[in-house]
């Protein structure tokens, strides 16, 4: 009995110097950690610096899943969408649109065809096609064709010696703007009106011939003052009938008002409005009314 009360003694104190042992060791760790604690929350209010990397906060934030270098991505990455590439977006709208009156029209369409084309544009269109046409530029490279043992070639000099004419680049061809978009009797036209012209060994006689003839001067007219009922819409013919009969209703209202004054006059007077002769011609009496007007349509030229 003595033995095994002796035993049990020294087994009682081997435990409470391994419980002695854990628990100085876990009092160094929590010493430790407050230490590092503070030590980190000192050097951060000093620096200024009390936020965390967006980084480092999604790696060591819990419960975000899998981190890596293929998984990290910082809140600045997520507002830039991969399904758009920002270069042809920013490209794309730089460019600027271009009028081609050979998008209308082309060899292949009939007269009628075209006819309906042309009858389906907006005024607005239309605009936009004679005011903001494409030009070639000077360092413009026209495509040549091989004709008669060389190379020809639309040359910029045609647009500057006929403003009517312009270069469609869809159709490597010119046309009349104006007669092909107020043509009269278009089934009876043919190159530069209903389609382009590209034969550049005879584009000289052509273009001279075109420019003598009466329904190219009747479009040129038509265009013109379509032009000229956008831009100054004063001047159509609405708009001057208009103006006549505002300028003749205050005309009238004048006339009007000078009438009931001498009416006024008489009757404040206690005279006679009619006389003898109810006309001014010089026989009788033509009473006061008429008499006072006449007076005052010397001093007034509307009366």
């Amino acid at each position: 009995m003595a033995k095994r009360k002796s035993s049990f003694s020294s087994l009682d104190l081997w435990l409470t110097r391994q419980n002695a042992v854990v628990n100085v060791d876990h009092e160094a760790d929590d010493v430790n950690t407050l230490c590092t604690v503070n030590v980190d929350h000192e050097m951060q209010t000093e620096t200024g610096a009390v936020d965390v990397d967006p980084v480092l906060r999604r790696i060591t934030t819990p419960g975000r899943g899998d981190v890596g270098p293929d998984h990290m991505q910082t809140e600045e990455d997520s507002t830039i969408p991969s399904s758009v590439p920002v270069s042809s977006a920013q490209s794309s709208a730089n460019i600027p649109s271009v009028k081609d009156i050979g998008v209308l029209l082309n060899a292949t369409f009939s007269p009628e065809e075209v006819e309906a084309r042309i009858t389906q544009l907006s005024s607005g269109e239309k605009y936009e096609y004679l005011t903001s046409h494409f030009v070639p530029p000077a360092n413009h490279t026209f495509p040549s064709v091989y004709l008669n043992g060389c190379n020809r070639e639309f040359k910029s000099s045609w647009l500057k010696k006929y403003n009517w004419l312009v270069y469609s680049p869809s159709l490597d061809g010119v046309l009349c703007l104006h007669c092909a978009l107020f043509s009269d009797n278009r089934k009876q036209k043919g190159a530069l009106v209903n389609h382009p012209f590209n034969k550049w060994t005879k584009i000289s006689s052509e273009l001279a011939d075109h420019a003598n003839n009466a329904y190219h001067s009747r479009a040129m007219s038509a265009s013109k003052l379509f032009v000229d009922c956008i831009n100054k819409p004063e001047l159509t013919l609405p708009d001057r009938f208009d103006t006549t009969r505002r300028q003749r209703r205050v005309e009238n209202r004048h006339i009007l008002k000078m009438i009931i004054k001498a009416i006024l006059f008489c009757g404040k007077q206690c005279i006679a409005l009619r006389g003898d002769h109810e006309e001014m011609s010089g026989m009788g009496n033509p009473g006061n009314f008429l008499s006072l007007l006449s007076i005052l349509s010397e001093h007034d030229e509307l009366l």
